[in-house]
């Protein structure tokens, strides 16, 4: 499963208590992060680098590097 794009979810919607739901359901082994660029549709307004530090708001330090590296280098085969 991944988290990515904050600003496709309902308006009101919390994508850190997701992220939160989304690691106690899957694990932080079963969980990736995704800038789901190019933004399609959604162009106006996005930045890569404050995108890509919202992950530091949905998961701990110590899953970070998991969520970032570890799992989609095991998903696609990079390791």
């Amino acid at each position: 499963m991944g988290v990515s794009a904050p600003y496709r979810l309902a308006r009101g919607s919390d994508p850190a208590r997701l992220a939160v739901r989304w690691l106690e359901v899957l694990g932080s082994d079963r969980l990736v992060w995704g800038s789901d660029w190019p933004w399609t549709r959604h162009e106006a307004g996005r930045n890569y680098g404050e995108l890509a530090a919202s992950v530091d708001r949905w998961v701990a330090p110590e899953i970070a590097p998991a969520v970032l590296w570890d799992n989609p280098a095991r998903l696609y085969r990079f390791a």
